[in-house]
């Protein structure tokens, strides 16, 4: 029997609502509100990865 990796990478881009505060005398991630999500194509993606 053979078995093969297989290996598909998509990129997203997110929109999200952030909101970080002090927890334990450091800043933390307190919450996270996803507004919106975009699959983009590779030359976007590539594009956005050298801005």
């Amino acid at each position: 029997m053979t078995t093969r990796a297989y290996r598909h990478h998509r990129t997203n881009r997110y929109n999200a609502m952030v909101t970080v505060g002090p927890v334990a005398g450091v800043w933390k991630i307190t919450a996270l509100t996803l507004l919106d999500e975009q699959r983009i194509d590779g030359r976007e993606a590539l594009a956005a990865a050298n801005r």
